[in-house]
């Protein structure tokens, strides 16, 4: 079925948007990249703003090593283009991106070559960590170019501009090269392209949740109206078995009595009742007792005199034993018990015996409804009942079921009598909100298609769309940010390497095992920190995770530092485990725990102020060694703020469609599975509905018909894949003629609906021959190698066809035995 097109009002959600908040956001875009796009560059030029303005102290520090038109003209150069991008941002469509992507990388790296022409020979003061301003985090522009889906770009400019600014560094520093701190620099690109791997892969799965919409739209609407329908068909199904055809066997010939007037005058209402029309979604104890009370008297005087509801000795009541009038229960519930607990009785007046009594036991508790019909006539086995039997199946255990909180069970054994026990158990949440809404209050009923429909209409339910990773699409931050990517776990798996190499490398004087044990249980520490934050569910990151998470980083960093020898120590060494504690900070705040991150940067930075005091370097010289974090925590921080409410958004958008095509497609379908029994039901049933409340006195022949009205009504319940035109008039021909016919779907023809016109033809065929004998057709249950029989005998003999799973119908006869 199609995806219905969604037309009128949204309804509204929450309070109307600001103005300020409205300019701020910028124009409303129609696809999820548009929107990824817009705010994702206007982040990262947010971003270069926010590193000028937190760097500035180091720019002053450090403009002695220049003349003094460089640290003003790297600030424009880098500035401009950032502003453009953030203006650009707001425009109704987002133009020229790539060339902005590449102005920003431009003014970057001419800043950096710049810095080569106005240096003055003069070296940073002593104690100095870096001479460069643009050294801290180069490569922030080159994102721009994931943005834009030129990722080898953004590659090139990382590696680059980092080797430049490194270059420029070195020389400010110590004025020559030195080529093991270029060590560090690789530990640098590997962390900005670890970034650029989230940047690219947020584009694609944007860009794929865009091309996934309409299939993920159409799916849930047909998903919604498959369950809507059976859901009306089930509600219909109940009906029509319950009044029904109860009624129509019970017509004799004559006038029908009192109770089954009153039977008739509400299976008419029920007929006539529509799903929006406003019904009390709760009904107090008092109303409940009234309704179990008035289905009793329905069922006939002489029922009401052998039927008692069990009494509770603390407050005795005319019909229930303890009740307490505050709590109140759902009307579905309610309606599920009662019904269910007529069909029981009438179980009992057709099969328990004539001499059979009948016990109703009724126990009403503020979160509990249980209803006991208990008779001691003959009994039967549950297991030996026959297919064609469908009043515990269908009125009893799935009506009971369609319930939340309804459960039916049946316990029987021949010659030992029957109960039916009928329960109720309320969720607290809803008991709250019952209590909450009062009894009295009128809302339309949420039916059982539409309470799926509407209530459960969520990605999880409807969207099964997957992420490019090939799992389910969640909407959650782990997913739209890809940080179970291939793409990301390969820019992890590259910075682990980097990490091992630079440990190595600026290891190889390192002596004793027992150092570098403990190099290798940091980074195995720092390595499973990483893996939790990227492969753990919820969003945002639930707390006692993420605190889990900062304690790894601090140990995994401190073991690191701790294990490095003084003999031999070289600053390079210390920079692995910083870089992996920042990683993992960032990832924190990614997964919206940006408290907890800043503490850890906090407890980093104490951590290697204490080691760098206990080894003699200086506590102000050890806190040096993660400095690098705090901009990386400013753009980690800005990230959270600007993308991760985006990443809720497009979660909620892409449900709110979901949901409301599933709900369109719900409506329509209900309404026209509705309007389809409907149709059915007034040709035939409803006329004779109407003969017995008017208190028509019956004739023989009409009592006849009512039973072939009856008959094919239970066909239509008990065998929905046998009800082409063609087999309901070849039935009830051949009905009237004194054949018996038996139709049964145990629902293993599924979609093969050109096989069901072939087997149609044949059941036509061996009706129309028949003069008397019996009929049997019946398609087996899914996973037979049968797929369906039918069999007819009669005076000649017994004929027998047979569907195999293939399609492949054999034929056979033989004589009556």
């Amino acid at each position: 079925m199609a995806a219905p097109t969604i037309t009128g009002p949204v309804p509204r959600t929450s309070a109307p948007m600001r103005p300020w908040r409205r300019h701020l956001i910028g124009p409303a875009d129609t696809t999820d990249l548009a929107r990824i796009r817009r705010f994702g560059s206007r982040f990262l030029g947010c971003g270069l703003l926010v590193f000028i303005a937190g760097l500035t102290p180091l720019i002053v520090a450090q403009a002695e090593v220049t003349a003094a038109w460089w640290p003003p003209v790297s600030m424009m150069l880098v500035a401009v283009p950032a502003l453009l991008v953030i203006v650009a941002s707001y425009r109704p469509r987002l133009p020229h991106l790539t060339a902005l992507a590449f102005g920003c990388n431009l003014g970057v790296a001419v800043a950096v070559a710049l810095w080569f022409v106005a240096w003055t020979g003069d070296l940073a003061p002593d104690g100095s960590s870096w001479s460069v301003w643009l050294v801290q985090f180069p490569g922030v522009a080159g994102l721009l170019f994931g943005m834009t889906g030129h990722p080898r770009l953004g590659v090139v400019h990382i590696v680059a501009i980092t080797l430049l600014a490194q270059t420029a560094n070195l020389f400010g520093l110590y004025g020559h090269l030195r080529f093991e701190l270029y060590l560090g620099s690789l530990l640098q690109i590997a962390l900005t392209v670890v970034f650029l791997a989230v940047a690219v892969v947020t584009v694609r799965t944007a860009r794929f949740l865009d091309d996934s919409r309409a299939a993920a739209i159409e799916q849930a609407a047909a998903s919604a109206a498959s369950v809507a329908q059976d859901a009306e068909r089930s509600r219909f199904a109940a009906l029509i078995h319950d009044k029904v055809i109860a009624i129509l066997l019970a017509i004799d010939a004559g006038r029908p009595s009192p109770g089954l007037l009153a039977q008739a005058a509400s299976a008419l209402d029920e007929l006539d009742r529509r799903d929006d029309d406003e019904q009390p979604t709760t009904i107090g104890a008092d109303e409940l007792v009234h309704r179990i009370r008035s289905a009793l008297a329905s069922m006939g005087d002489d029922i009401d005199r052998q039927f008692t509801i069990e009494r509770d000795s603390t407050e005795p009541h005319p019909d229930v034993g303890t009740v307490d009038r505050r709590p109140t229960y759902p009307t579905d519930a309610v309606t599920a018990i009662v019904d269910a607990m007529c069909e029981a009785i009438r179980n009992v007046r057709r099969h328990a015996g004539g001499d059979a009594s009948c016990l109703v036991i009724g126990n009403l508790r503020a979160d509990e409804v249980s209803v006991a019909v208990v008779d001691d006539g003959c009994g039967f086995e549950p297991t030996a009942v026959r297919p064609e039997r469908f009043g515990v199946a269908v009125g009893i255990r799935r009506r009971m079921e369609t319930i939340p909180g309804g459960s039916a069970r049946v316990q029987s054994a021949p010659g030992r009598g029957t109960t039916v026990i009928l329960s109720w158990l309320r969720d607290c949440p809803d008991h709250e909100s019952d209590r909450r809404h009062g009894a009295t209050g009128t809302t339309p009923t949420a039916t059982p298609w539409r309470r799926f429909a509407v209530g459960r209409s969520t990605i999880a339910e409807h969207d099964t769309s997957v992420a490019p990773t090939g799992e389910p699409m969640s909407g959650e931050a782990v997913d739209l940010f890809g940080l179970r990517s291939p793409q990301v776990v390969r820019a992890l798996l590259a910075l682990g390497a980097t990490y091992v190499i630079v440990t190595i490398g600026s290891g190889l004087e390192i002596r004793s095992v027992w150092n570098w044990v403990g190099l290798s249980v940091a980074f195995a520490v720092l390595a499973g920190d990483l893996a939790l934050l990227t492969r753990r569910r919820g969003d945002p990151l639930p707390l006692r995770v993420g605190c889990g998470a900062l304690a790894l980083m601090v140990a995994g960093t401190a073991t690191a530092w701790w294990s490095v020898p003084m003999d031999t120590f070289q600053p390079v060494q210390c920079v692995p485990a910083a870089i992996g504690g920042i990683v993992v900070l960032a990832l924190l705040a990614i997964r919206g725990r940006v408290g907890i991150a800043w503490i850890g940067a906090v407890a980093m930075s104490l951590s290697a102020g204490i080691w760098g005091w206990a080894r003699d370097i200086g506590f102000v010289d050890g806190l040096a060694f993660t400095s690098w974090v705090y901009p990386v925590m400013l753009f980690a921080s800005l990230f959270a703020v600007m993308l991760r409410p985006i990443a809720a958004g497009i979660r909620t958008l892409r449900a709110r469609a979901v949901r409301f095509a599933a709900d369109d497609a719900a409506v329509a379908a209900a309404t026209e599975e509705r309007d389809r029994q409907l149709a059915l039901l007034d040709r035939e049933a409803r006329p004779m509905l109407q003969k017995v409340a008017a208190g028509h006195v019956f004739r023989a022949d009409e009592v006849a018909h009512a039973r072939l009205v009856e008959a094919q009504l239970r066909d239509g319940i008990r065998a929905p894949a046998w009800q082409s035109g063609q087999v309901r008039t070849a039935v009830w021909q051949a009905r009237r003629r004194g054949v018996a016919v038996i139709l049964l779907d145990d629902g293993g023809m599924g979609d093969a609906r050109g096989l069901q016109a072939r087997l149609d033809d044949l059941v036509v065929a061996e009706l129309a021959q028949m003069r008397s004998g019996r009929v049997t057709a019946r398609v087996m249950p899914p996973g037979r190698a049968t797929r369906a029989t039918i069999v007819a005998t009669d005076e000649s003999g017994v004929r027998r066809h047979d569907c195999a799973a293939d399609g492949t119908v054999t034929s056979g006869s033989g004589a009556l035995t």
